[in-house]
């Protein structure tokens, strides 16, 4: 992408972005459906509705001339939504049938539901390569316009295929180039791939499948370390002791307590086999370690405070002396926050350190 359009990107308003954002995952999710919503539509559109899906079943492919008569019938209905939808069918079937430059000249110049909707389907159905879609993607005005041409491009292909771009030399830095400047409420287009994934799996296997991905894109640093975590946490195809070693390693060095992500996956541990998980998370006594211990005796005691009980009555002295009094105050402020102040006060009393045991918040 050239300096000019990078400052023309650079001039959007950040408002104008931001309320389209608002309506675009609707309008991805209406043209993915082609068809869908047609009982809302007047009487007098389900006509063109069905004109325009039996030309596309009849196999014909479309010609430009063809194209462009339909896209003038699709222009006079007076829904917007069915305007959108009809038109989007048309770009693609331009760009199935093999005359993408035609399409790209059909896309509608004028801002709106319509331009978005073709924008997708174009990006989608083009075939383009990952340097054409770059090239074709610098040459649009708006931020939220790029973002839609990577949604369309990367929606297309499996996990593997938008593994393989991803992989491709300098790809990815240029893809960042992309989305340099985007607002904050403004995802990544990689980040909203993998929720959009995530959230359509319906078996461990696929969401072994996304997080497998997951990680090449982390690798890739095409998304941060939370939503790598909160894969990994899902993936319940792998051994959760596993997972958990896999996700400490990667987060050295962070200080993480209260992450939701990471007490998903430690709930998973105490859950799977709460002795196991002590003696995992017991040997490492650095700020992070009895963190995490305070979080897993707490979750598990949440679930099964007979045997956590048992556990701390037996075990105590594995732990180290600063490790009881954090357990024990964890537990302390857990029972308080309960409404048990008897077993808060058991709790406390089992802190040796008086300056741990005074700051205890015990009337909450």
């Amino acid at each position: 992408m050239n300096g000019r359009r990078l400052m023309a990107l650079g001039a959007v308003s950040l408002l104008a972005v931001m309320a389209a954002l608002v309506v675009l995952k609707a309008k991805k999710e209406a043209y993915l459906a082609t068809d869908a919503g047609v009982e809302d539509v007047p009487r007098e559109d389900e006509e063109l509705l069905r004109m325009e899906r039996e030309g596309r079943e009849a196999g014909v492919p479309l010609e430009p001339e063809r194209a462009r008569e339909k896209m003038r019938e699709a222009m006079a209905a007076p829904e917007e939504n069915v305007r959108a939808r009809m038109a989007g069918g048309i770009i693609r079937d331009l760009c199935l049938a093999g005359y993408v430059e035609d399409a790209w000249k059909m896309v509608d110049p004028a801002e709106g539901q319509v331009r978005d909707v073709e924008l997708m389907a174009y990006f989608r159905y083009a075939k383009l390569d990952p340097a054409e879609l770059l090239e074709k993607a610098g040459e649009l005005r708006e931020k939220a316009e790029v973002r839609r041409a990577l949604d369309g491009y990367l929606s297309g292909g499996t996990l593997e295929d938008v593994a393989g771009v991803m992989a491709l030399p300098g790809f990815a830095d240029r893809l960042k180039e992309l989305e340099a400047g985007y607002p904050p409420d403004m995802k990544p287009v990689i980040t909203e791939l993998v929720r959009d994934r995530l959230h359509a799996s319906r078996s461990d296997v696929e969401r072994d499948a996304v997080a497998r991905f997951t990680r090449r894109m982390f690798d890739l640093k095409a998304v941060g370390i939370d939503l790598w975590m909160e894969v990994t946490k899902l993936n319940d195809l792998r051994d959760a002791f596993e997972r958990w070693e896999e996700m400490r390693a990667l987060t050295e060095g962070t200080f993480q307590e209260g992450h939701p992500q990471r007490s998903g996956m430690l709930q998973k541990l105490v859950t799977e086999d709460g002795p196991k998980a002590m003696s995992v998370l017991v040997p490492r006594d650095d700020r992070q370690g009895r963190a995490d211990l305070v979080d897993a005796v707490r979750l598990w005691y949440e679930r099964d405070w007979p045997n956590t009980g048992r556990w701390l009555e037996e075990h105590a002295e594995e732990m180290n002396p600063e490790q009881r009094d954090a357990v024990y105050a964890g537990l302390a402020e857990y029972e308080a926050s309960a409404g048990d102040a008897a077993k808060a006060r058991k709790w406390a009393e089992k802190v040796a350190d008086a300056g741990v045991r005074g700051g205890l918040l015990l009337d909450k």
